[in-house]
């Protein structure tokens, strides 16, 4: 008896001991899948939705979709900032977020979700979603962030510092991952109050793998079924083009075109065609940085107004071309912008475009160039100060295109006076410099007939199209703008913004 009770306690024993080992084997394992491994150390920046109504209104472009159909006008500083973050939301409400990269513009789709989806169908979660290369992360994967943990959250909760790996728009390549807030930059607070900051560094550990049926397996748009038969072709007719450019020296199409050729690698994941850039410099453009009306189309004018702004005839001026629906460009100077700021506020109130005119209104061929400089930069930041852009807008935007938010891109020197110097310093600092072909002589004619005639006479001689240069500091302007507008209109002329006239502002090449 005792020994059939010792043979059923040791054979007890035996199965509690598999059946203990077993069960340890389990947790070990479990432990071991759920550990997170480090995948490294990589770079932040943040990523916001960015929204229309913080934006001025100003010159309106296209927002495009796939197809090329227009799913809202909105002003260009609007656009610039879009296509940056990839996710906007529009003055009457809706979502729209990047598609797809077409002949180098940007195509968007509205979105049904608040703060738009990623490149599959994964809806983008405020403070849960991370932009990611997905040669490094696969999209989906679940990822923890140990310095994200912690982090007080809008509605008052901590963050447990798990994300989703997703694809805003192939911007983000190697070690680098985008931060999903939420609304405007400010949005980032709560990840900049546990110490991550924009181009700082965290760890990021992987948790989960992606789930092979998630979302973001999938391509609602079917974008990649359709575009590659017909992008290989594109490619090479574009080098081609690229190749005759050069030769017949065309340096404003040669760099369209090899934009349009990266642009197209990219979406056919090839690296980027770098040589092709030799060709620019095959190609002499010492006046490259400039434009003057020679390029318009026949009865196509551009209307320029320098040496204000003048608090009296700045705004009558305003009010003509409103009520014409016309656009015009206020190259200012920066003495009369600190003396009428509100006049400032005025032209971009009304949509007009702002143009930098030097502070002091001298002859730039005849002082140090250092001072070239200080005219140009003093008028800028005063511009700037003037217009009160937010400070958010005024670092997101310095941030990405290395300048104020809602400064001027356009520059014309005083008397119109420039050499190789001061176009060097010009372009240098990012401007466009604008000249006219067309002078309306408004500063010494007291007569808005004469100066009405003077413009329509040159306007025959040089072909029917060009920059007409007036001043708005002066009566007469506003008695002959009054005049010329709707004459304009009977004889058939078109007038166009100056952002029309230079749609790819190129910078000077040497």
């Amino acid at each position: 008896m005792k020994k059939q009770g010792y043979k059923l306690f040791k054979s007890t024993n035996l199965q509690s001991a598999k059946y203990i080992f077993l069960i340890l084997v389990f947790f070990a394992g479990s432990f071991a899948l759920a550990r997170p491994n480090k995948l490294g150390r990589f770079m932040t920046t943040f990523y916001y939705v960015i929204n229309e109504k913080s934006f001025f209104l100003a010159d309106e472009v296209p927002v495009k979709d796939v197809q090329g159909g227009t799913i809202a006008m909105v002003s260009v500083e609007f656009k610039k900032a879009m296509d940056i973050e990839g996710t906007g939301i529009l003055r009457d409400g809706r979502t729209v977020n990047y598609a797809q990269r077409i002949e180098g513009e940007i195509r968007y789709r509205v979105s049904s979700a608040k703060w738009g989806w990623g490149v599959g169908q994964c809806k983008l979660i405020p403070y849960k979603t991370i932009a990611v290369d997905p040669k490094v992360i696969p999209l989906g994967t679940r990822v923890f962030i140990p310095e994200a943990k912690g982090a007080l959250l809008p509605d008052g909760t901590k963050h447990d510092g798990i994300f989703y790996a997703e694809d805003m728009g192939s911007a983000i390549k190697d070690y680098h991952v985008d931060l999903f807030s939420k609304e405007g930059m400010e949005s980032s607070a709560p990840y900049e109050s546990v110490g991550i900051h924009s181009s700082g560094y965290v760890d990021i550990l992987k948790i989960s793998d992606p789930d092979p049926k998630g979302c973001h397996t999938k391509d609602p748009l079917n974008l990649r079924s359709v575009k590659f038969p017909f992008l290989g072709k594109m490619l090479e007719k574009l080098k081609i083009e690229a190749d005759e450019y050069a030769r017949l020296r065309k340096p404003t199409e040669l760099r369209r075109a090899l934009r349009m050729i990266n642009d197209l690698r990219a979406n056919l994941e090839l690296e980027p065609q770098a040589d092709l850039s030799s060709l620019i410099m095959q190609v002499s453009a010492p006046d490259i940085n400039e434009v003057n009306g020679s390029t318009l189309g026949d009865h196509e004018v551009v209307l320029t107004f320098d040496d204000g702004p003048h608090n009296t005839f700045t705004p009558a001026i305003l009010d003509l071309l409103e009520k014409q629906n016309q656009k015009a460009t206020f190259f200012e100077v920066g003495e009369m912008v600190k003396a009428h700021p509100q006049n400032t506020r005025l032209v971009a109130g009304h949509g007009q475009m702002l143009g930098n005119h030097s502070y002091s209104h001298p002859q730039l061929t005849k002082i140090p160039i250092a001072d070239v400089k200080k005219q140009i930069q003093m008028t800028q930041r005063i511009i700037v100060e003037s217009l009160g852009g937010s400070s958010e807008f005024n670092k997101y935007y310095e941030f990405f295109f290395h300048r104020p938010l809602f400064a001027p891109e356009f520059m014309r020197s005083p008397y119109g006076s420039r050499n190789d110097q001061t176009m060097q310093v010009i372009s240098d600092l990012g401007f466009l410099h604008v000249m006219w072909n067309v002078d309306s002589l408004d500063w010494k004619d007291p007569s808005p007939q004469g100066i009405e005639d003077r413009v329509f006479n040159q306007l025959e001689t040089v072909g029917r199209h060009g920059v007409i240069l007036f001043h708005d500091i002066h009566p007469q302007t506003v008695g002959a703008i009054g005049l010329i507008l709707p004459r304009l209109q009977r004889e058939g002329y078109r007038i166009v913004s100056l952002l029309e006239l230079a749609k790819t502002p190129i910078p000077r090449i040497r």
